[in-house]
């Protein structure tokens, strides 16, 4: 599946709400930040082991952070706060489902590594 094409794939799965149902926290599926083209800005397919992307994140209030596993496999999503003292997290998104996080990061920027064998989009809002 070419980027284009999963790009599209993942925006109208978030706009039919398809997505939501793979929610991890006890976080509302709605936010104020959320809108399918304020996601779909800022989708990043990381089709790897070992890909990343940086994302930054909300001053003031929480960001939220997803990842979608497209894949067959099982996957691991590495999330790391540019913060020193911040330690690394992990998701473990099925295949087919979303998991996210929300966190005050305080504006300080975060990664998003595939550690998995499945690929990934990930996004924040």
């Amino acid at each position: 599946m070419s980027w284009k094409t999963g790009t599209r794939l993942i925006a109208g799965l978030i706009t039919a709400g398809a997505m939501t149902s793979g929610f991890n926290d006890d976080a509302s599926a709605a936010s104020e930040h959320e809108s399918p083209a304020s996601i779909a800005s800022n989708l990043t397919y990381l089709p790897n082991y070992g890909d990343r992307a940086y994302f930054p994140t909300w001053f003031f209030g929480e960001t939220r952070l997803c990842v979608y596993n497209p894949g067959l496999g099982e996957s691991v999503a590495k999330i790391q706060s540019q913060s020193p003292a911040a330690p690394p997290e992990h998701l473990y998104p099925q295949p087919g489902a979303t998991e996210c996080i929300s966190r005050w990061w305080w504006g300080v920027p975060v990664s998003v590594y595939n550690d998995g064998h499945s690929p990934l989009y990930t996004w924040t809002y």
